[in-house]
Parts: structure tokens; C-alpha cells; sequence
């Protein structure tokens, strides 16, 4: 309260040293949230007309609500104390904007970070902090610990950043075969200096292998563990590097014996470059979570769908037209197909003249081997076997259906497959105009009329 007590200013003075405060550079934003801070909590601003620090930094710096909170939570969590317009020396340099955001991240990483990280880099870094918030306990300790659980922290910590980055892999073992130094390994791993790698450990969480050249050693942060930071010296990371890999066998045999998978990069031989400037990449790497494995059981057992096989009745309806035309020595008409606007009337007299056209087209030969005086009236066929189709009434075609044994020749079934009767269309030519109509009425169903497949199948039955 003893800095309260020298604020013994009239509101101009005031308006005035922040006016300057809001001019100077980053560290400034911790000054301008311990004046916010005056506003609010003395009484400086009896003479403005303002009754609270947000009406007065909106009027005056068009500075919101939102904004006069973000000041002073920087002033919080920055300043000296919590409370002075000094800001802590391990973060200055550091703009407005990644303060802010390094608001949300615990301070044990804010106090390894340098300003050389730039703003989205500090973004990712919070989106995994965020991350790991939102994985319970339970489902950590659910978790499947990976098969090298037994090592201790450091040597899985390395083991998975050097498995989520293979090119890293390979770069180190073609230095590796040449010399082993802790200063190669550190530009291979940070080539800009500063790096935060993160990976996630089933069963353990979060880690965070952050490395600085202004610090000798290397920092993990157990992001589970309340943040709980251990410090490795750069000897102790070279020598767990040393035991992943293996100079004395190829990187692609390095890499299969240490993951027991294939390499992912296709190796190429070349000799190992001098030092070159530090490359340009980001400073921080997110975590690769795994997808958990499904059941090896399940997968290996192949799933098939069952395919049910089409009906054939329709084509082979279509191909015993077919058949009989070629047998008897005429080329098959191609008949239009009729829109559903015509009457039903005019198809079927059509389809009966085509019908009829073809038999009389058909020369047939009667059950003793002479030709019949009606050609219509029989059916021709090549086999050995003739068949004796004659036309008989209704009444006595339906008697002989019921008595007659089926052949059990497969030549003649196909054959009789094959050749179409008509006998429904020779019994409804031999009606007159009135009896048709009834007869058509009676027994013309509206599921025949559907397409001329049915139509013709309907004709060629027997009645």
C-alpha cells in the first residue's frame, strides 16, 4: 500500500504517464495493468467523471472491458509480486499478444520459453496444454502402457520423439557414423536454437522435452504430474540417443531392430554434409497420438458381405426367344418398347401379329416326318428326338399337363425350355372380337401390363 500512497497525482499527471506507458514497448504491458490497477483501486479517478476503469479506458483509450482484464491478469501473473509495475526479467521481450496467451499455460513452461518463440508457437503449445486437460485420470490409468514402460523417463521421452520424427532419425545416424558430439546432436534436434517437442505416453500422459542453447541441460515437464520439471544434462541425452541408434547397422536396420517396423523414409546414400545455418522450422512439435489398435482376432477374420445372386428367369425367358429364332433360321426382331401412355388394347394385338408373323415364317414337320397343311399349327427342331407339339382346346391341353410325365432327357428340357408355345395366343385367335374382350378382361392382370417381358411370358403359357 505504500506505492497507493504515492499516487498523490492530479488526473491529468495520470492520463499523461499512460498515455507514455502505452507508447513504450512489451515490457509496458505489465506497467499499463498495474495502472489499470490504480483506477481500480484507488480513488484517481474522482476528478474524470469516470465511476469505473472500464468507462474510462473505453472513453478515452477505446480499450474494452475485456481488454482492461487482460492487462491486469498480465500484471498478475508477470509482475513483480503480482503487483508492480515491474516486469519479471525472465519474460521481457515478450509482446502483448503472447503474454496473453501464456496467461492460459502453467508457469513451470512459461518460465523455459524465450521470446524467440513466436505467437503461434505459443498457440500450440497451449492447444496441448488443453489437451492433456481434458483426458481424465481414469482414462490415463485405462490406458495401455507401451512395451517400454520399464525404461526410465528420459529414454522413452527420446525414444518416442525420435520415432515421431524419422528424418531426425536418419540425420542423426549419418552423424553418428562420423562423430559423436553433444553439440551435433543438440543442432540436429533444436536447429534454431530453441524447441519444444511433445509427446504423449499412454498410461503416463504428456511430456515435454524442451531445449534452449542458452541452457545446458534439457528440460521435461510432466504435464500430469503438476508440471513436475527434471533437468538432463546433454551427456546423459547422448548417451540414450547412442543406445537408439545403432551406427553399427544401417538406419533401416537400426530403425526395424529399435520399432520393429519398417523405416518410413526411403534411405539414400550420401555423404554427411559440413554444419550449415540452422534450418527453418518450428519450434515446437505436437504430440502424435496413437489410434488404439483394434482386435487382432477380429482382424484378422475377413468380413464379407453376402452377395445374393441375381434372378436369371427373365434372360432366360429372353434367350429361349432367342434360341428358337436362330433354330429356325430367322433373325431375331427387335421389338420398341411402349410408353405407358399407349392402351393396353393396341400392345397385345401387336405382340400377337409379331407372333404370328414369326410361325408362319417357321416351316414344321408333323409327328410321323410329313409337313402339316397348317404351318402355325406345329413347331420345328433340329433334335433327333422330335418333339410333337399339337394344338389341342384348353380343356384337353390342361388334362394332358396334369397327366403327362415330365422327360427327363436334359436336350429335349431344353429344348422344350426353348421353344415358345404360344398356346394362350392360338386360343385367343381363334375368339371373336366379343369374346376376346371378355376373355382379356377376365384374365389380363394389370402386373402382366408392366413391360413386354411379361407380356410375351403371358402369351406363351398354356391354357
Amino acid at each position: 500500500m505504500e506505492q497507493m500512497m504515492e499516487y498523490q497525482k492530479s488526473y491529468s499527471q495520470y492520463k499523461a504517464e499512460l498515455d507514455n506507458e502505452l507508447a513504450k514497448t512489451a515490457e509496458g504491458f505489465v506497467r499499463i495493468g498495474y495502472l489499470l490497477k490504480v483506477a481500480r483501486d484507488t480513488d484517481i479517478l474522482r476528478e474524470s467523471g469516470y465511476s469505473t476503469v472500464t468507462d474510462f479506458a473505453k472513453a478515452e483509450y477505446g480499450i474494452d472491458k475485456t481488454q482492461v482484464s487482460r492487462f491486469i491478469r498480465i500484471n498478475d501473473k508477470f509482475s513483480e509480486g503480482g503487483y508492480s509495475d515491474h516486469l519479471l526479467p525472465q519474460y521481457q521481450g515478450f509482446g502483448y499478444a503472447k503474454l496473453s496467451l501464456m496467461m492460459l499455460i502453467p508457469d513451470e513452461i512459461n518460465e523455459e520459453l524465450t521470446p524467440y518463440y513466436s505467437k503461434s508457437e505459443i498457440q500450440t503449445i497451449k492447444e496441448e496444454v488443453e489437451a492433456e486437460e481434458k483426458i481424465t485420470d481414469i482414462e490415463v490409468m485405462l490406458e495401455e502402457p507401451p512395451e517400454d514402460r520399464s525404461l526410465n523417463l528420459i529414454t522413452q521421452v527420446m525414444r518416442r520423439v525420435l520415432e515421431e520424427n524419422p528424418e531426425k532419425y536418419k540425420e542423426i545416424h549419418e552423424t553418428f557414423c562420423i562423430e559423436k558430439t553433444t553439440d551435433d546432436l543438440q543442432n540436429i534436434l533444436a536447429p534454431n536454437g530453441d524447441k519444444v517437442y511433445t509427446v504423449r505416453i499412454p498410461g503416463t500422459g504428456r511430456i515435454m522435452l524442451i531445449i534452449s542453447d542458452k541452457d545446458p541441460d534439457v528440460v521435461l515437464v510432466n504435464m500430469r504430474q503438476n508440471n513436475e520439471k527434471t533437468r538432463h544434462p546433454w551427456s546423459e541425452v547422448l548417451q540414450v540417443t547412442s543406445w537408439l541408434i545403432k551406427t553399427e547397422l544401417s538406419v533401416e536396420d537400426s530403425w526395424r531392430q529399435q520399432f520393429d517396423s519398417e523405416f518410413p523414409i526411403k534411405a539414400q546414400v550420401a555423404p554427411v554434409q559440413p554444419k550449415k545455418e540452422p534450418r527453418k522450422e518450428s519450434k515446437v512439435s505436437k504430440a502424435k497420438i496413437e489410434k488404439p489398435k483394434e482386435n487382432s482376432q477380429k482382424a484378422d477374420i475377413p468380413k464379407e458381405t453376402p452377395k445374393e445372386e441375381p434372378k436369371k428367369e427373365p434372360e432366360k425367358q429372353e434367350s429361349a426367344v432367342e434360341t428358337h429364332t436362330q433354330e429356325a433360321g430367322t433373325e431375331p426382331e427387335t421389338q420398341p418398347q411402349k410408353s405407358s401412355a399407349e392402351p393396353e388394347k393396341e400392345t397385345i394385338e401387336q405382340t400377337i401379329e409379331q407372333t404370328e408373323e414369326k410361325d408362319k415364317e417357321t416351316p414344321s414337320e408333323t409327328s410321323a416326318g410329313q409337313q402339316d397343311e397348317n404351318p402355325a399349327d406345329s413347331v420345328n427342331t433340329e433334335s433327333p428326338d422330335d418333339l410333337q407339339v399339337e394344338e389341342k382346346a384348353p380343356e384337353e391341353t390342361q388334362k394332358e399337363e396334369r397327366t403327362e410325365e415330365p422327360k427327363e432327357d436334359p436336350e429335349i428340357i431344353e429344348k422344350v425350355e426353348s421353344t415358345p408355345l404360344y398356346v394362350r395366343r392360338k386360343y385367343m385367335s381363334r375368339l371373336s372380337d366379343e369374346e376376346l374382350a371378355e376373355y382379356l378382361k377376365k384374365e389380363l392382370k394389370p402386373r402382366i401390363m408392366l413391360s413386354a417381358e411379361s407380356i410375351l411370358q403371358w402369351l406363351q403359357e398354356e391354357v
